[in-house]
């Protein structure tokens, strides 16, 4: 399967305390022995989850930035998004896509700057009919790979791991 594109995600959220939540997506590849290839990766602040529908494309959601609508604890917020960036990628035979969804570390970088904000709270993703998480994958359709599938780490800005078990932590769930 090849992708084509730039990852649309849909969430339906609700947070425990607090009135913001900060969302961290990422967009992974594992293979069969359990090579974890990074393929994109994507931040959301809740609070900023209006959509300019003039400049949002099929490739790209753009939030319009201009008003911050905070949450209250227990209500569900639909929080759609993109990606930060394009993907071109060769999903192979036996492979699998996994998407994280996590808060950003309490240790701010030169990317993500001052993030995280509010206090702790539990932020909960939730996945029915009623509420449709999803991930709408952009697939270039009828493209064939034309070579092997590339040695891992020698794809540029593309870091690799042997497989990790997510370990739960974090605040208790209430």
């Amino acid at each position: 399967m090849t992708l084509l594109g730039n990852p649309e995600v849909t969430l339906f959220l609700s947070i425990d305390e607090g009135d913001d939540a900060d969302l961290e997506l990422t967009l992974k590849d594992v293979d069969p022995d359990g090579n974890v290839l990074f393929l994109q990766s994507g931040l959301q602040r809740a609070s900023f989850r209006d959509i300019d529908m003039a400049l949002t494309k099929a490739e790209n959601v753009a939030p319009t930035f201009r008003k911050s609508e905070k949450l209250e604890p227990g209500k569900i917020y639909e929080i759609r998004t993109s990606m930060l960036g394009m993907i071109a990628h060769v999903v192979r035979e036996g492979h699998s896509l996994e998407l994280t969804i996590s808060a950003p570390s309490l240790v701010s970088d030169r990317v993500t700057g001052s993030l995280p904000v509010g206090v702790p709270s539990i932020n909960r993703i939730y996945s029915s009919k009623a509420y449709p998480s999803r991930i709408l994958i952009p697939i270039l359709p009828g493209a064939v790979a034309q070579a092997p599938t590339p040695e891992l780490g020698t794809l540029r800005n593309q870091p690799y791991r042997k497989e990790a078990r997510f370990a739960p932590g974090g605040l208790p769930i209430k």
